[in-house]
């Protein structure tokens, strides 16, 4: 049987999406301009309150959706070739 694993809870997708809509509906609306851009505006002031949300919420949320439960994994890169003592 599967082990289930933890997921990030309903605020945290509820973040992610809300976020993703509206840099696409900012796209938008600096693309139509004219009477757009109070909406531009407007969904600029949701994306900075999403944004201190999401800072909140990873500071004192619940544990799945706080930074200290994002593990870092190390990228390993393949080494630089050599350089040529001619320049090439």
């Amino acid at each position: 049987m599967k082990q289930k694993s933890k997921s990030r809870d309903l605020p945290t997708r509820l973040f992610h999406w809300l976020l993703v809509l509206s840099v696409g509906f900012m796209w938008y609306s600096a693309q139509a301009g004219g009477g757009m851009l109070v909406w531009h505006l407007r969904c600029g002031l949701l994306v900075a309150g999403l944004i201190v949300f999401r800072l909140c919420w990873g500071l004192w949320g619940s544990d799945t959706a706080r930074f200290s439960a994002i593990r870092a994994r190390p990228v390993i890169h393949p080494p630089l070739p050599a350089r040529q003592p001619d320049g090439k």
